[in-house]
């Protein structure tokens, strides 16, 4: 089977593709640069929906991965573009967000509009989110079925303590 994770950056993209592999024993390919890329069996491959890639068709299975908290996404994603860092862990100080509230609230409107773009997009078969992933669990079910997985063997891959932002402020 080929899978590919179409999400809104910072919304767990990474993560879920390396939990999802781990399932299958499939091969993760995290954001490749070719949007030609021809997936081979076995692979999860995750992309951002701005670069979706043309070679969509080829998948079998296309899961939409949104945040609903576009503020923690806003913050998330402005921080990793100021600092080139995003799959580490970091604390966000109330200074930091105060200087950057008016670049927050602009990312915050792009991830609207990348959110409606994943829930429009026609090609997507599942749409999941982050709250409902690592959160409150909720569409850990829907991918479940969705996937044809028996049952989970990695779900402790998918705990709230991995998340990479310390909801500690300074």
């Amino acid at each position: 089977m080929k899978v590919l994770i179409l999400a809104v950056g910072r919304s767990g993209g990474y993560r879920l593709s390396q939990w999802l592999s781990m399932e299958f024993g499939y091969k993760q390919i995290h954001e490749p640069k070719d949007k030609n890329y021809i997936p081979n069996d076995g692979e999860i491959v995750k992309e951002l929906i701005i670069d979706k890639p043309n070679t969509i068709k080829c998948y079998d299975k296309v899961i939409g991965l949104i945040r609903e908290n576009v503020d923690e996404a806003a913050v998330s994603q402005l921080r990793g573009m100021k600092s080139n860092k995003w799959h580490e862990n970091y604390i966000v100080t109330n200074d930091w967000l105060n200087d950057n509230q008016n670049e927050i609230n602009e990312t915050k409107l792009d991830i609207l509009k990348l959110n409606d773009s994943v829930l429009n997009d026609k090609d997507i078969q599942l749409v999941v989110t982050y709250e409902k992933i690592y959160n409150t669990k909720e569409d850990v079910e829907k991918l479940k079925d969705f996937l044809n997985i028996k049952e989970f063997n990695y779900l402790n891959h998918i705990d709230k303590k991995y998340k990479y932002r310390s909801n500690k402020l300074i």
